[in-house]
């Protein structure tokens, strides 16, 4: 029975939440693609964080893990249409997640220490706001 309550009150939070996405885009399917790509990235970057402190050692995983944020990201600029107001921010947290790629590539053939991951977070959050609003 908890189960079920749970199950209902998550489906209703989801509706609430999506509705509001979704009337506000309108006929713009491309801001809801950008959204979509918007999660994909966050969750590609929480795999990375994840690989980091478990796995700095294994450059392989690591290099991976940034791939899949570049693929994730190569959506951005497909999904957005240039007349979205937040166009501008979603291109510059694409930016920013560009060069959080390129620094931990540099860490890792300099053999560096783990690298603060906090740039890749917060260009994920601003590209979710910029895609959402």
């Amino acid at each position: 029975m908890a189960l079920r309550r749970r199950t209902a009150a998550l489906a209703a939070v989801t509706a609430l939440i999506a509705v509001p996405v979704v009337v506000g885009c309108g006929s713009d399917d491309k801001t809801l693609d950008c959204v979509q790509t918007a999660k994909a990235v966050a969750r590609s970057v929480d795999d990375l964080q994840a690989i980091v402190d478990s796995s700095w050692d294994n450059p392989v995983e690591v290099e991976q893990a940034l791939d899949e944020i570049d693929k994730s990201r190569s959506d951005i600029d497909k999904n957005l249409s240039a007349k979205h107001p937040n166009w501008g921010d979603a291109t510059s947290a694409d930016d920013a997640l560009s060069e959080a790629v390129d620094a931990v590539r540099t860490a890792l053939v300099e053999g560096g220490k783990r690298p603060d991951l906090t740039r890749f977070t917060d260009a994920s959050a601003r590209l979710t706001k910029a895609c959402s609003s």
